[in-house]
């Protein structure tokens, strides 16, 4: 413990650590492997919170970077020795480097406010939001020029608070795909490519990319190919990848990984195309618990590409999958993603970002063919406007309006019916027994009033035990279920592998929640754990359990912006799947209906 406080330049390394000396003149900033931790980040059971932040961008802040990995070996990725010197040091109010290429996209200027946890330990790189203009922190920060890594010889950024104002580049399509010749010295550098790559992935490279004649053509295809087109799985479970011959068997055979795996692959196969790239590490944008302020837990660290623009400068690409399938908080950003389909033809008609080599790149084509330029005179929109057949009239747009509103109300009015199905299965009779068969022969006066009295619009008979009483655990899996939904509905993250306390404590800690609310979070977790593991089975009671539900959903709905508020009520995510699979299910059987009425004459002839 005390020899390294007694050597200069000894110092301990860690998870996120680096080595170097306080003596003076320049030092090497080295880290053995700067992914050897990303796969434990995302395993942890626990999902401990790694930071918070506040961001003054209007839409999503983005990714918050560590490292900025510009060497490939053969085997990995790592970034080249940082040589460090006092010059290096942020101080005052110095800006620190522009950005490389950024100089004809436009940029928006974000600050954010960074709180680190005081837990996390031996993190003496700044995760900040590219590319940093100006940091605000206390201690002894230094700045790669670069690569605009933010790092610290002996600080660890655990408990601290620090301010960074960035400049988010803003690229369009048309000014990436318009992209000049790169600089010579990005080409050396980040073009390089190890000898003993398999031809397998250099052939693959070009075959994926094929018919683009533009970067960023060819930058879309791969994303697109690795995200839709290729058969690829998110699988944490797979082991990281040690060898080239680990790169080639992801690539050609099992195609299962994460996003070390997707990051590292996409930027080879960039370089071996001439697009310079490198792998940037560090974390998603996390979870938005209240308007603009965010929450990053240790299952939000990330690997993504950075592909470079000459004008544009380093720009993000996303071919991790993202949701559910995949890595949860990514985002693949709007200029990388594939236009609408010309026409319904096959994958290699869907329109890439343009070609600069094409007459027609700067314009905006429409989708059906292009642009309309009206030469036939004022004469030709009159006919159309005044023909029998030219146009709707008011009572088809107002059918089509009620259709679009039936449409739009189909996923509210399942959620509604959902919740009130799953409480209504709960009801028991007045008397404690089971709801009596209804008679066949005619009832008399008496019992025909009887009956009416006891009948109700839910199920014919509720949830009960094997003995003929009220089933305690149908309550509990109930509001579990129905908590689960609202969480769901507002955007919460929701871990199919949490037990029931884990995803309470977390749920708490992430939206801070006041004291009744977390009291009903309690109950229901505490219910759901008793019908699941215990044998008496007690709980609380239904209507308790009900009243608890109400509850946790009005904190959830406090918790978040007006925009997911009124999509938990419009278009609650619950519930979206469930609709999109009746819809196919009523598609496939009309166009069923439709081919057997067809076929009809042809088999009465056979006849």
């Amino acid at each position: 413990m005390l020899l390294p406080a007694a050597i200069p330049g000894l110092h301990p390394r860690g998870v996120f650590g680096v080595g170097g000396g306080s003596g003076r003149g320049t030092q090497t900033v080295t880290t053995p492997d700067p992914l050897v931790s990303l796969k434990r980040e995302l395993t942890r059971l626990d999902d401990s919170t790694v930071l918070t932040y506040r961001s003054d961008a209007p839409e999503s802040p983005g990714y918050l970077r560590l490292y900025a990995l510009d060497r490939f070996d053969g085997d990995r990725w790592t970034y080249s020795p940082l040589k460090s010197s006092s010059k290096d040091r942020l101080s005052g109010d110095r800006a620190l480097p522009a950005p490389q290429g950024l100089t004809v996209a436009p940029s928006r200027e974000v600050t954010t406010e960074v709180r680190v946890r005081p837990e996390v330990r031996n993190m003496t790189f700044l995760p900040v939001p590219y590319a940093p203009a100006k940091v605000s922190i206390k201690g002894d920060w230094r700045v790669h020029g670069p690569s605009l890594m933010i790092y610290s010889l002996r600080d660890s950024a655990g408990g601290r608070s620090y301010t960074v104002r960035s400049l988010i580049p803003q690229p369009t399509v048309g000014q990436l795909a318009a992209s000049g010749p790169y600089p010579p010295e990005i080409v050396a550098h980040y073009t390089a490519v190890p000898k003993n790559v398999p031809p397998e992935v250099r052939k693959l490279a070009s075959d994926v990319t094929a018919g683009s004649a533009t970067a960023l053509g060819q930058a879309v295809r791969l994303q697109r190919w690795f995200t839709l087109s290729g058969g690829f799985t998110y699988d944490l479970s797979a082991p990281a990848p040690q060898h080239g011959s680990d790169l080639v068997d992801f690539l050609l055979h099992s195609k299962r990984g994460y996003c070390e795996q997707f990051a590292a692959a996409m930027a080879l196969m960039a370089r071996i195309l001439g697009i310079p790239s490198r792998v940037a590490m560090g974390y998603t944008p996390g979870s938005e618990v209240k308007p603009g302020e965010w929450v990053v837990r240790s299952r939000d660290a990330h690997a993504w590409p950075e592909l470079y623009f000459e004008g544009s400068g380093w720009v993000r690409f996303e071919p991790t999958p993202s949701g559910a399938a995949g890595q949860g908080t990514a985002l693949a950003p709007e200029y990388s993603l594939p236009a609408v389909s010309t026409g319904g033809g096959p994958d290699d008609q869907v329109t890439q970002a343009p070609d600069a080599s094409s007459p027609d790149a700067g314009a905006t084509a429409s989708p059906s063919g292009p642009a309309h330029r009206n030469d036939e005179g004022a004469g030709a929109a009159t006919d159309v406007q005044e023909g029998d057949d030219g146009g709707f009239s008011a009572a088809r747009w107002l059918a089509v309006a009620l259709l679009v509103l039936l449409l739009m109300a189909v996923p509210m009015t399942l959620r509604i019916y959902t919740r009130w199905r799953r409480w209504a299965a709960l009801t028991a009779s007045p008397s404690g027994t089971p709801t009596p068969k209804r008679r066949r022969a005619s009832p008399g006066p008496a019992e025909e009033a009887e009956r009416r009295r006891r009948r109700t619009p839910g199920p014919a008979a509720p949830v009960r035990s094997p003995n003929g009483t009220p089933d305690p655990s149908g309550a509990a899996h109930a509001a579990w279920q129905e908590m689960r939904a609202d969480a769901l509905d507002h955007g919460l993250e929701w871990r199919a592998s949490d037990s029931p306390r884990a995803a309470a404590r977390r749920l708490g800690e992430l939206l801070e929640m006041d004291a009744p609310s977390l009291q009903a979070l309690t109950r229901i977790a505490r219910a759901e754990e008793l019908a699941r593991y215990s044998r008496t089975r007690a709980s609380e009671p239904a209507e308790r359990l009900r009243a608890d539900v109400r509850t946790v959903r009005e904190a959830f709905a406090a918790s978040v912006g007006r925009r997911a508020r009124w999509r938990a009520r419009l278009l609650p995510p619950s519930t979206m799947e469930q609709t999109r699979t009746a819809l196919r299910t009523a598609g496939d059987r009309a166009l069923d209906a439709t081919a057997r009425l067809n076929d009809l004459p042809s088999r009465l002839r056979r006849r």
